[in-house]
């Protein structure tokens, strides 16, 4: 249970309260996997990351750059976001929790069932953390690190990429 609420102004901040309080603290973004099983947190402190302007989209010699921060919903509404990745950010089940979550949590996570992981995977994307080095998304997620994620890069934002999503039942 959560018992103390930090929220730095900086990554620096961040960064720094992360490493005084290690393993007691969990950084978040949303929110929405904080109190989600198989999400749910048991650290006591939360250090949030609402004031660090990691919410924005921005394009850099033909390369798609997204801050951690920015949420899902007004990514899938974004008309220049690849049609693949908007396809995936749509399979997320409510327009609500499109609001509430991040990309960055999304990936934190690291959930299997994720509709966003594969495309983001399929589409190289690079992940830069709070203390500048950047790693594949395949590469963060092969290790079990726990570092501040601030951005996520697609150099090549329209290769050929489609998703689909398939379930039991339509009402999944």
């Amino acid at each position: 249970m959560i018992e103390q609420f930090f929220r730095p102004d900086s990554v620096e901040q961040a960064l720094e309260l992360k490493r005084r309080y290690q393993d007691e603290a969990v950084w978040f973004a949303g929110g929405s996997k904080l109190n989600a099983t198989p999400t749910r947190t048991d650290k006591k402190i939360a250090i949030s990351l609402q004031d660090l302007e990691l919410d924005w989209v921005d394009w850099d010699n033909g390369a798609l750059r997204i801050g951690a921060m920015s949420r899902l919903q007004p990514l899938r509404d974004a008309r220049f976001i690849p049609a693949a990745l908007r396809e995936a950010l749509g399979f997320v089940y409510s327009r609500h929790v499109r609001n509430q979550s991040t990309i960055g949590g999304e990936i934190a996570a690291r959930q299997e069932e994720s509709v966003l992981l594969p495309v983001l995977l399929a589409l190289d994307a690079e992940l830069v953390f709070g203390n500048g080095e950047t790693l594949s998304i395949e590469d963060y997620l092969a290790c079990p690190c726990d570092r501040l994620l601030t951005e996520i890069i697609i150099k090549d934002p329209y290769r050929t990429c489609a998703t689909r999503k398939i379930s039991r039942s339509q009402a999944v």
